[in-house]
Parts: structure tokens; sequence; C-alpha cells
């Protein structure tokens, strides 16, 4: 089933035991898309964002990376997935670099709703 991602939303959850708050991202969906579309039917929610893959053609930015450090906050596009190693290829391109293909794992992809602004030189 297809499901169009509307926005991130964080909610807080107090542990009983230590009283520390955590916060949960959660990704809020609307669907399921039927074909030809029905927006009367279908339904919006809220879902775990460990529960949600990515479609190929979305756009992307990497966050929370801990290596590879110098691609956070890079802008690709999820070009498909890979069931063996678990990572989805990501093609993005810079000013002078030709597009490139990286191998990577959905807890370090968020979907790009709004383009970041432009930082003036």
């Amino acid at each position: 089933e297809t499901f169009q991602a509307l926005r991130y939303y964080e909610e807080s959850d107090t542990n009983d035991n230590d009283d520390q708050t955590q916060k949960q991202r959660l990704l809020v969906l609307q669907g399921p898309i039927a074909i030809p579309r029905n927006v009367a039917t279908e339904q919006t929610f809220q879902q775990d964002c460990a529960n949600v893959s990515f479609a190929i053609g979305t756009p992307v930015i990497f966050q929370g990376l801990i290596v590879t450090t110098s691609l956070n906050d890079k802008i690709g596009t999820v070009k498909e997935f890979d069931k063996e190693t678990n990572k989805y290829a990501i093609y993005f391109q810079e000013e002078n670099v030709v597009k490139k293909a990286l191998g990577a794992e959905e807890q370090f992809l968020h979907i790009l709703f709004d383009l970041p602004e432009e930082e003036e030189k």
C-alpha cells in the first residue's frame, strides 16, 4: 500500500521508572492511496519512523551520520532499495560533482519536505 508523507511529529514519552522524557519521532501519513486517487476515503494517522520505507524518487536529507559526517544535511533522491543489505541507494548532486550513489540505512534518512534556505556566499 502507498501513503503520502505529510510531516514529521515529535511526541514526548515519559518513562515511569525514572521520570526521564524521551522524544519519539513519528511521521504523519495519509492513505492508503488508491488509483485513481480518492482523498475522501483516505485517513490521516501517525506512524513510528522505524516502520516506514521510502518510495523510489523520494527526496531525502541525511541526518545523524557518525562516520561520514560530511554527508549530514546533504540532499539526495532514493533510487532503489537493496534487500540484501537493507540499504537505500541514494543519488545526490552537488556543485561540480557528478551524481553519486550511496548505500544508506533508513535511520539516517529523513524525507525532505521543504528545501533548506541557501546560505549567502
